[in-house]
């Protein structure tokens, strides 16, 4: 039996964190909050490539939280090393996982520069439709 021990190198990772007293964001404020915290990576050939994804969890009881987040990776930078930047927020009212979903597609065309070529990876059949 082999046993792999390979450790990610995230010191090229940008973590956006918000200060802990101020409330939680919404999808509008925490976007342009993010891209000025920390600009995405510019790819040479600036096509901007993302993974997104949204959350429900506890739909229906007092603990229901929504989410989304993205992830901007790099092509060619190894797997290790591809991650460029990355941002998530809370979400309130109207509880929907494809509204999750859609805000996390959102968030990422949020930060991306106008005129720019983006790639969106999402596993949301609906945020596609």
């Amino acid at each position: 039996m082999v046993v792999l021990d390979i450790q990610p190198n995230f010191s090229q990772v940008v973590v956006i964190t918000l200060p802990s007293s101020s409330p939680s964001p919404s999808l509008e404020s925490a976007a342009p909050l993010a891209f000025a915290a920390s600009p995405l990576a510019t790819p040479p050939d600036n096509h901007y490539c993302f993974y997104t994804d949204g959350s429900l969890i506890n739909l229906g009881t007092p603990d229901i939280s929504m989410g989304w987040s993205w992830v901007q990776v790099l092509d060619g930078a190894g797997f290790f090393q591809s991650i460029a930047a990355h941002a998530h927020g809370i979400i309130h009212n109207w509880p929907s996982s494809t509204r999750a979903e859609i805000a996390a597609v959102h968030a990422a065309l949020t930060v991306t520069p106008p005129f720019s070529t983006v790639t969106i990876h999402t596993d949301s059949q609906s945020a596609i439709d």
